[in-house]
């Protein structure tokens, strides 16, 4: 991409093993990045990215944080001082810096909240773009994710540089890529992760193009700078012969069936529509031009900023090769968060947690009778053969030490004596 046609710089960093693998399926081809993990092994499997723009926490020596977010939130705090040289470097001609991260990992959830601070304190207008887990993940998953929303939630109502949050509900994803029919179980992630990427540039790229109206580099950073969750949607349509709601209707549709994750649409503050159409369609723009009353209408946003774009081809030639004639873009900033999503996965998260703790209540001590097994050792084996196991195994007593404290509450830890 000619970054001196799109000036507005983005960098990207990816947390975890689910932010560095989202930046190693696109991102790098355009952008700078650089990702952080506890696991080397996580780090070696992103072949894209250079060794240069990969770093290694040595909290657990290299094997990861296993799901525990605490692990994750200590290895950026630890090492905030290098890391914040290292984003000094990589990213000093960038305007905006996204943090990357599944949330629901060990690294990655409590770890991109950590690295909100460190942009914060840089002062650099920063975002972050974080996938929940699907359903049939764990108990744990679900709990890193709630914690994880709940602090991004916090951030976002204290911290003025921290701006646009992209949510991605997995499963919407994971069906978005299955719809499309072209995917092996070993490729579908790779996919999903590259259609983050494609929604991402897809609207980026107009911003250095003309046209007949155009969404301009202005328009663009103004987008961005809204605070709140964000969405972007794309389709292909053909509304030949429909009525001049006909675009309007597609779009009112695109949004509703996005994998992103955000509150109600229609309170979002500002919007961006991209319109490429063949250059003998809707010449006398009433279609578009209904298009974009009917966005304010609904919206009712301070900001909505509209592109119109010609393609090359006319509508015939267009239809010839099977595709629908008219491309539309869409992004949306300044929606509220997630609030009902936030409160069915907290009830889930809860549920799940009683029936572990119930299973955990149902479970007895065991109390076995050994005492055959010592008459009978005692028997075959002479006094001084059963003295010895007596006295070496069968009266060692355990002794509970206080070794551990964990969020203000001890945890015992039973050492053989």
């Amino acid at each position: 991409m000619d970054t001196k046609k799109n000036p507005m710089k983005h960098g990207f960093i990816g947390i975890g093993q689910g932010g560095g693998n989202i930046l190693n399926s696109g991102f790098y081809k355009d952008f700078p990045v650089f990702v952080i993990n506890t696991a080397q092994t996580d780090l070696n499997n992103l072949k894209n990215i250079p060794n240069d723009c990969k770093y290694l926490t040595k909290i657990t020596d290299g094997g990861g944080a296993g799901k525990e977010i605490a692990i994750g939130e200590r290895a950026i705090r630890e090492n905030r001082d290098e890391i914040k040289k290292r984003l000094e470097t990589l990213f000093k001609n960038c305007e905006y810096i996204w943090i990357v991260a599944g949330l629901g990992g060990g690294t990655g959830t409590l770890g991109a909240i950590t690295m909100i601070e460190i942009l914060t304190e840089m002062q650099v207008m920063h975002g972050i773009i974080g996938t929940v887990p699907l359903k049939h993940e764990g108990t744990v998953e679900k709990a890193n994710c709630l914690i994880g929303l709940n602090q991004i939630y916090k951030a976002s109502r204290k911290s003025f540089f921290f701006k646009g949050i992209i949510l991605i509900d997995n499963k919407k994803l994971k069906d978005h890529i299955m719809d499309s029919g072209s995917f092996s179980y070993e490729s579908l992630w790779d996919l999903a992760n590259g259609e983050i990427y494609s929604q991402f540039k897809s609207i980026y790229e107009f911003t250095g193009q003309s046209g007949q109206t155009c969404l301009d580099l202005e328009d663009y950073k103004r987008i961005f700078k809204e605070s709140g969750c964000m969405l972007f949607a794309e389709a292909e349509i053909d509304p030949s012969g429909k009525s001049e709601k006909s675009l309007a209707l597609a779009v009112m549709e695109m949004w509703q069936n996005t994998f992103f994750l955000t509150g109600d649409i229609l309170k979002g503050k500002a919007v961006g529509v991209v319109v490429e159409r063949p250059k003998d369609f809707d010449t006398d723009g009433a279609m578009i031009d209904c298009l974009f009353t009917e966005i304010k209408d609904h919206f009712k946003a301070g900001l909505v900023c509209p592109g119109v774009y010609l393609s090359d081809l006319t509508l015939q030639e267009t239809l010839k090769l099977k595709r629908k004639p008219v491309k539309i873009k869409v992004i949306v900033s300044g929606i509220p968060f997630p609030a009902t999503y936030l409160q069915s996965l907290s009830e889930e998260t809860a549920k799940e947690i009683d029936i572990i703790k119930a299973k955990e209540a149902e479970e007895e001590d065991l109390e076995i009778d050994v005492d055959f097994a010592k008459g009978f050792l005692c028997k075959t084996s002479g006094p001084k053969p059963a003295q010895k196991i007596d006295l070496a195994v069968f009266y060692g007593k355990q002794e509970e030490t206080w070794a551990v404290q964990w969020g203000g509450k001890n945890e015992k830890i039973l050492s053989q004596q």
